[in-house]
């Protein structure tokens, strides 16, 4: 993580900074302490343009980028064109703790702190105290629930953390006798991501259909069944203290599903993936309030499709061109897909359905998947694909945005009728 914020200290003032290795990882640690595990995005690389998908790891880029901006807006007022360096984020620490930032969906990452059991706090940090200190007489000289700051963190989470306190008295404490200031704040009500479970939010599913490979028909022997849908909480789990998450997974079988206000404005914003949910044929759950909303499934179609669509591919494509100029070596299976979105996104403006079988293009497809479409006529077809977007763009009858008035009213419904105890 820290060589990922060094080079964007670098990238993000022009070059015109060098951060200290002290600065770098305290702003790694602000930044691993507001979005969570940094094993699953700390090797991506920043980039705010990008679309979130269902894997969630756009989302969590995005949710980077922002956090880190902010960051250097905030550190960076004394930087000069011949050079400086960050003010120090140590000594303000505190006035980064009252940053408001937002995700892109509007929550403050201060309401949530993602937590991992095995993250390592950076230094920089402000942490809790667990346990009483106790000095060299055996007298305690910081009770339990002391504040300070993280100084020397550990290599291994076996290992312990050097703890400054206010008085400059330092400690050496295991990692389990510390915990983050933000999440002890927060106590059980940073919990609501691991309520699904105790809630029974999977009984909660109004609809479920399978999207990716196996409706598109490209799928293979090796082909995994991809679930997707949408849960609609109870009046009283979605008026709880606790809240409940924006969506819920269960990895041993491929499923996820959307918590139906997420769905919806995933939806408004032309999404890929959760379009393909509302048009794919193939549908194994749909309880009668999904079927309404299934038969409301055009008021989502807009002009925004061009620019989710259009834009998500170009950039990919750009990042491939990358890979193959550095490694020379391109992952076929996203190429393919890559395409297909563009003739999806065609067929929307065009026909104002999402067309989800690609019965047409599928032998030339499954070519790009096995590897054996050279990329110069990769790079051609896709070219011609983003010329017929274009085209489909100025044609289209499609309205420039999606019906908010009327996907609004649906979701009121919908709350309404989660206050009687069947699903509706």
């Amino acid at each position: 993580m820290s060589q990922v914020v060094r080079n964007e200290v670098s990238k993000s003032t022009g070059g015109r900074v060098t951060a200290s290795p002290t600065i770098v990882d305290a702003v790694a640690g602000q930044i691993v302490g507001r979005i969570g595990d940094s094993v699953k995005w700390c090797d991506i690389p920043f980039d705010s343009g990008v679309i979130s998908n269902s894997d969630g790891c756009t989302s969590l880029r995005r949710r980077a980028a922002h956090v880190f901006q902010k960051i250097v807006e905030r550190s960076c007022g004394g930087v000069t064109g011949d050079g400086g360096y960050l003010v120090s984020i140590i000594r303000r620490r505190q006035a980064l703790a009252n940053l408001n930032l937002f995700l892109p969906t509007g929550r403050r990452v201060t309401e949530r702190v993602h937590h991992h059991a095995d993250l390592i706090y950076s230094v920089g940090t402000q942490v809790v105290t667990l346990v009483n200190i106790v000095g060299a007489a055996g007298l305690v000289v910081h009770p339990r629930g002391a504040v300070g700051v993280v100084v020397k963190a550990p290599a291994d989470v076996n290992d312990t953390y050097r703890v400054r306190f206010s008085d400059g008295f330092e400690a050496a404490l295991a990692r389990q006798a510390v915990e983050m200031l933000a999440r002890f704040l927060e106590g059980a009500l940073g919990d609501s991501g691991d309520m699904a479970p105790q809630v029974n939010l999977h009984d909660r599913i109004i609809y479920r259909c399978v999207i990716g490979s196996q409706a598109y028909g490209l799928a293979d022997a090796g082909s995994d069944i991809d679930r997707r849908g949408i849960y609609l909480p109870s009046a009283e789990q979605h008026w709880s203290l606790y809240g409940v998450p924006g969506h819920i997974e269960y990895d041993e079988t491929q499923e996820a599903y959307w918590e139906l206000q997420r769905f919806l404005v995933l939806a408004l914003k032309a999404n890929p993936n959760v379009l393909e949910c509302l048009y794919t044929p193939l549908v194994e759950k749909a309880t009668p309030l999904a079927t309404e909303l299934l038969s409301l499934r055009s008021i989502f179609l807009s002009r925004m499709v061009y620019q989710t669509y259009n834009g998500y591919v170009m950039s990919q494509f750009k990042k491939m061109q990358a890979d193959l100029r550095n490694h020379g070596a391109l992952k076929w299976k996203h190429v393919m897909h890559l395409i297909r979105l563009l003739l999806s996104g065609i067929g929307v403006l065009r026909d104002g359905v999402v067309n989800i079988r690609v019965e047409h293009d599928r032998e030339r497809l499954l070519a790009i998947r096995r590897g054996e479409m050279p990329w110069a006529e990769v790079e051609a077809w896709r070219l011609s694909l983003h010329d017929d977007f274009n085209a489909a763009l100025e044609q289209t009858h499609l309205p420039s945005r999606p019906d908010y008035e009327r996907a609004n009213a649906f979701l009121i419904s919908a709350r309404r009728r989660a206050l009687h105890e069947d699903l509706p």
